[in-house]
């Protein structure tokens, strides 16, 4: 007895990443993640005052993160860091790392991450 490919649950998986793709886009708590991430990197940057002024999210697996403003002194002097632009998202070759690219100074940087 010949047994057909299993096209029901390649219906049902599609179905549901369709569904939590959209349901991410639609209903994503930006303000929540923006204030958890301001408070992150504030813990991690004691010197410096950190604000994020938004955050979204991008399918498939992109954050975008707009304006992260760093204000604080270096070396007695006061300094800003403006990053006009951050996205980070999963690299599709490599699930386990994340890719990083910022604007800033009419420039890009590129990064990468380890998880």
């Amino acid at each position: 007895m010949r047994r057909s490919f299993p096209w029901r649950f390649l219906l049902y998986g599609l179905y549901a990443v369709l569904l939590v793709t959209v349901l991410l886009y639609v209903r994503f708590p930006a303000e929540r993640f923006r204030q958890f991430c301001e408070n992150s990197l504030q813990s991690q940057l004691t010197n410096w005052r950190v604000r994020i002024e938004a955050v979204s999210y991008q399918p498939p697996t992109a954050l975008l993160f707009n304006n992260i403003i760093l204000t604080g002194s270096y070396e007695g002097l006061p300094s800003q860091l403006v990053f006009d632009r951050v996205t980070v998202k999963l690299n599709p070759g490599r699930l386990s790392v994340l890719d990083i690219e910022a604007e800033l100074f009419r420039g890009r940087l590129t990064a990468a991450m380890a998880l």
